[in-house]
Order: structure tokens, then C-alpha cells, then sequence
């Protein structure tokens, strides 16, 4: 039995991120991950299963990720041009990355590529 996760849409975005060249693979991230091991949503006996074949499934997936400090700043900064729409959206960008902050990890677009790559096997 393979573990996986479905990342086809967190894959997508960071590969257009690198697209764009907003992002490059050795671009420091930070990540997010599930406050719960994806073993707390399967049934026990599929969790010893996997166990025996070595997989990992205390596994905490990556559910979210962020521009680092200095680049989500400067995204969240006020601008004198932004709409009240504009002003709204960063009011609530600002307040989920100020919540979400203190659980993110740093790393590399690279190592969360290859992770996400590899979890999101096809099981």
C-alpha cells in the first residue's frame, strides 16, 4: 500500500510561480502543514498496513504555502492606488498569514517540489 496526497493544484501554482519567474527553484518558501497526520483520516487496520510496509503515515502534508518575510510584506503593504477592494483582500491576506505564521517552516521551491512530487504518486 502507497500513501498519498493529492498536490496537483499546490504543484501547479509553485510551477507557474517558477514560470512567471516570480519564483526560481532555490527561492526560499514557507510552508504550511496539517496540524494532523494524514493517519488520523484513515481507517486503523489501512494505518498498521502501511506502517508494515515502511510508509510513513504520521506524514503531516503541506496544505498551504507563502512568499517568504520580506516578499509578503511587501505584497501586503499598503499602496496609495488600491481599490477598497484591494484594501480588503490584503486586510485578509494579512490576517491569515499573521494566523498561519508562527506553524510555517522555511524551504527551498525545489525540496517542496520533489515532496509534493513524491507524495502525490498515484497509490
Amino acid at each position: 500500500m502507497k500513501l498519498s496526497y493529492d498536490y496537483g493544484s499546490l504543484i501547479k501554482e509553485l510551477e507557474e510561480e517558477i514560470e512567471d519567474g516570480t519564483l526560481s527553484e532555490t527561492s526560499d518558501i514557507l510552508v504550511l502543514r496539517s496540524a494532523s497526520p494524514i493517519s488520523q483520516k484513515m481507517d486503523r487496520t489501512f494505518v498498521q498496513i502501511a506502517e508494515a510496509e515502511g510508509e510513513d503515515a504520521d506524514y503531516r502534508p503541506i496544505v498551504d504555502w507563502y512568499y517568504d518575510d520580506l516578499e509578503a510584506e511587501r505584497m501586503l503593504a499598503p499602496d496609495p492606488l488600491d481599490s477598497e477592494m484591494d484594501i480588503a483582500e490584503k486586510k485578509k491576506a494579512r490576517s491569515d498569514f499573521e494566523r498561519d505564521r508562527p506553524f510555517m517552516k522555511l524551504a527551498k521551491v525545489r525540496d517542496v517540489l520533489a515532496e509534493m512530487r513524491e507524495w502525490s504518486r498515484v497509490a
